[in-house]
């Protein structure tokens, strides 16, 4: 008799939704003990992958990128991780694509809360 699961389609797709569920929701997730384990973090630091465009309504329209978020590593360097969707209802506020960033945790969306700005914006470099 063989030993271990036999892993079927139906099973591999409720994995990829829990593990889809916690990246994207943040809720907490059973550990090895059945015990829920601690939420992730409510804030993280992004390098945007797609042109962030400012919302047309903050209310109902706003804008999506995708972002990866950067891990801190053992040596303190940041390495990438895992890749979101980022919410924007600013209404005058657009970021390009490889921006350094940062998003927060919102009522089920993550949302950008602060950009690193290039030195050709109005509010970055010199003036």
């Amino acid at each position: 008799m063989k030993k271990g699961y036999l892993v079927g389609p139906e099973l591999l797709r409720h994995i990829r939704e829990a593990v889809r569920h916690y990246i994207n929701h943040g809720d907490k997730v059973p550990n090895k003990g059945g015990n829920l384990g601690p939420a992730k973090p409510r804030r993280v630091r992004v390098r945007l992958l797609q042109d962030l465009y400012a919302a047309v309504n903050c209310m109902n329209d706003p804008s999506y990128a995708q972002a990866v978020i950067l891990e801190r590593g053992p040596n303190g360097d940041l390495y990438e991780g895992s890749i979101i969707r980022i919410t924007n209802r600013f209404e005058n506020i657009s970021v390009d694509a490889g921006t350094f960033a940062k998003a927060e945790w919102i009522t089920d969306e993550w949302e950008l809360y602060a950009a690193d700005c290039p030195a050709e914006s109005s509010s970055g470099g010199a003036v």
